[in-house]
């Protein structure tokens, strides 16, 4: 660990006393749980870990980190065992075993923990985000997104912490910041191979290019950002060392480590700006175009893939933003251009790419073993310490390997389902029971644009049978690459984003946590329950972004479009995949069938409700994907009354697509459900504590929680009914699930009440 973080004084200090009501005071004073001190507290809390920790570990097998934290828990002092952890995640494997997948758990324990060596834990945090600035974003939104002043007081000061991780992490910030040109010798220098055209050119030929393209692309990035087009010849080519890559500022301040932050930031304040706007789309449009004035800089998008995580920003499609209509929030979507700068530099030779990566990548040596520019390393050197930049050539030789090998999977990945046709957008219906930010994704996914918009299409006639879904997301991203004068560059990509403001992100996050969980634990056996866990990110309180699920529209607004006499999911199979014998019909009900299995178990365990048609979409695939969790463990629609009471949403729509309960697809989907459960089971006690260690401190305002200790003992039933289950156990346990829940009584009532008082289509 860097020792120049080891100082005397404390790191963070301890948050300053709050003053209290006497009606609090008095409170306080008759609360049986505020009678007992807070140190007896924790005490019982230490004792309950410490019991868990010494059971679990005699009979479970968890990963490393896993195993790291439950220890921290337990207040047992393995800093030592946190610093060998990887931080960050590895998308070569299946299953997630870095500290950034366990940042709110970690930063929960930093801030409530009151561990004895809470000193060296904050150091060791500290540390992680002075080597990675993926890691230190997501602590610090974990951060910024939690209203402390709701919670019990923590053990050390919030404000100062995030000082401190800021502090620490401007010493790391990703080489590239502003720094096209000398990324370019960087690589060069390294022995990289470069065929930026047809051409062969010698690297001193390459820095020797006339300074007019450097002209040509700013007077063209400047059209694009003023008009959203160009008329202007494009180039054939761009050099993308002549592709300014600022950082993003705030007002006249410049800072490499808050470039993200702030974009991020702007994003969410348009969304508050806009809604008080009588015209919001017209009023989104303009204020992303002031935005783009400020891009291409040097800000990514955080969503956890290799695509994403190590891009730079380009432009914001101003004229393919959408808002959309709630009564108390205007969330909306953008499309993004971005390319990674790192890979844009690397190996663009396909013939010598693989080969010449794969032997750099065999050993990663530090930076001291390559023949650098010195001019360049010194000059990039200034700006970070010598073992964080040795980490930053390691992560850009680590991460681009990833990348490649990867590359054409999540391209498969993606063309199933980011972004969603623009055709399917109806008014917001928020429960009638009155929600903690239910209707804005159902808004998104199945609702009209606001008023102002004016390309709404026609809906489905029998005579006219269009597709259900329009453009794709990859037709969507051959379009605008095709008119952007960023399109030659051969890492461009579109990302497609959800930015909400007005609406607590944490509960969203934490279940799409689960529900990656879930994912790892099916993918680890092979089993083919299918999910789709897709990117949310509280980054502050009341706000947050959140990655769009691709060519997907809710089974509202799917129903909305269908001709009157064919508004069944049957109906929508047959004029979307032919008939029952085509193959295409039977790869589409077996997608289907597999995400059918996936989200009932999950809906089960983690008793996710208000799932009416509105929160379940479907994609151009066949697959069912879950949405909206703003009711899961404990709270519930209409004041907790719990009416849902079926363990999942099953209806008889859902039963005829398989082809009825006797057929042989629901057969293999009632065998699927159970072998999916079964791996759940072995890994029960593992979900069960990420769930308990999220339900105190920072956790305890989440409406999921409500239920306190009840929730995690619930959990754990649902998991493990009983003690010792053999497979029959498990199957006729699962079994008994399914009928309960097939056509249930209180899914009919609860979907019929939906459409009488909201108009959601059942």
């Amino acid at each position: 660990m860097d020792k120049s973080i080891s100082i005397s004084t404390p790191l963070v200090p301890p948050p300053p006393p709050r003053k209290q009501g006497c009606i609090r005071s008095i409170f306080r004073l008759l609360c049986c749980c505020c009678v007992k001190n807070s140190l007896s507290i924790r005490t019982e809390r230490k004792k309950f870990w410490v019991k868990i920790r010494d059971r679990l570990l005699k009979k479970k097998h968890f990963d490393q980190v896993y195993i790291t934290l439950l220890n921290l828990y337990s207040h047992q002092h393995v800093i030592s065992d946190l610093e060998k952890c990887q931080v960050s995640p590895d998308f070569r494997k299946k299953k997630r075993e870095d500290l950034e997948f366990y940042v709110p758990q970690l930063c929960n324990l930093l801030l409530f923990g009151f561990l004895d060596h809470n000193e060296d834990l904050i150091r060791a945090v500290l540390e992680f985000c002075k080597t990675s600035f993926h890691f230190s974003h997501r602590v610090y939104w974990f951060l910024k997104s939690t209203d402390f002043s709701l919670l019990d007081l923590p053990g050390i000061d919030p404000d100062h912490l995030i000082e401190s991780v800021e502090k620490v992490s401007q010493e790391s910030h990703p080489i590239y910041l502003g720094k096209g040109t000398e990324l370019f010798q960087l690589m060069v220098s390294m022995g990289m191979e470069f065929n930026l055209n047809s051409s062969k050119k010698s690297f001193s030929d390459i820095l020797e290019e006339e300074p007019e393209d450097i002209a040509i692309l700013r007077d063209l990035i400047h059209e694009y950002n003023l008009t959203g087009k160009v008329e202007s010849d494009i180039p054939d080519k761009i050099n993308p060392k002549y592709i300014p890559l600022n950082p993003f500022p705030k007002g006249n301040i410049v800072d490499g480590y808050h470039s993200t932050l702030w974009f991020v930031e702007k994003l969410t304040q348009i969304s508050i700006r806009i809604l008080h706007s009588p015209k919001k789309s017209e009023t989104l449009k303009e204020e992303l175009k002031e935005l783009n004035q400020l891009l291409p800089a040097c800000a990514y998008i955080p969503f956890n893939n290799p695509i994403a995580r190590n891009c730079a920003v380009l432009h914001i499609i101003a004229n393919e933003a959408r808002v959309f209509t709630t009564k108390e929030r205007a969330p909306y979507k953008i499309c993004v251009e971005i390319f990674r700068p790192y890979e844009e530099l690397l190996v663009l030779d396909p013939s010598k790419s693989a080969s010449a990566l794969d032997r750099r990548s065999a050993s990663v040596p530090s930076v001291r073993s390559f023949h650098l520019n010195k001019t360049v390393i010194e000059e990039i050197k200034s700006e970070t310490t010598d073992d964080g930049f040795d980490e930053i050539i390691k992560a850009i030789q680590k991460e681009s390997e990833t990348n490649r090998k990867h590359r054409e999977t999540i391209d498969v990945a993606r063309s199933r389902p980011p972004a969603l046709s623009s055709s399917y957008i109806h008014y917001d219906r928020l429960s009638i029971f009155g929600q903690p930010g239910n209707g804005d994704l159902e808004a998104v996914y199945g609702g009209e644009e606001e008023d102002d918009q004016t390309d709404k299409e026609e809906s489905i006639d029998e005579t006219n049978k269009r597709a259900i879904f329009k453009e794709s997301f990859k037709e969507m991203a051959e379009r605008i690459r095709s008119k952007s004068p960023f399109g030659k560059l051969k890492t461009w990509d579109l990302l497609h984003i959800i930015v909400k403001s007005g609406d607590d992100l944490r509960q969203e996050q934490l279940a799409m946590q689960l529900i990656s969980f879930f994912q790892q634990t099916w993918r680890e056996k092979k089993l083919d329950l299918w999910l789709y866990a897709y990117d949310i990110i509280a980054t502050g309180e009341g706000c947050g972004i959140l990655e769009c699920v691709p060519d997907a529209i809710s089974i509202d607004g799917l129903k909305k479009d269908l001709p009157t006499d064919q508004k069944t999911l049957h109906h929508f199979f047959q004029m979307q995949f032919g008939g029952e014998k085509s193959k295409r019909s039977k790869r589409a009900k077996r997608e289907f069938m597999k995400s059918l299995a996936g989200y009932s178990l999950l809906c089960y365990i983690l008793q996710i409700k208000d799932r009416h048609n509105g929160n379940i979409l479907i994609d151009r695939h066949g697959h069912l994907i879950h949405i909206d969790f703003g009711f899961m463990f404990s709270n519930s629609p209409g004041g907790n009354i719990n009416f849902e009471k079926a363990p999942f949403k099953l209806t008889d729509e859902f039963e005829r697509v398989l082809g009825g309960r006797r057929s042989k697809l629901f057969i293999e989907f009632r065998s699927l459900c159970v072998k999916g459960f079964i791996a759940l089971k072995e890994k029960a006690e593992q979900i069960v504590l990420l769930v308990e260690m999220m339900r105190f401190g920072s956790g305890a305002s989440l409406g999921c929680f409500v239920g306190g200790e009840e929730v995690t003992r619930g959990l754990r039933e649902r998991l493990l009914p009983r003690e010792s289950m053999s497979e029959g156990d498990c199957k006729e346990y699962i079994n008994l699930l399914i009928d309960e829940s097939l056509d249930n009584w209180t899914t009919r009532c609860y979907d019929r009440f939906q459409y009488c008082c909201q108009n959601i289509f059942y």
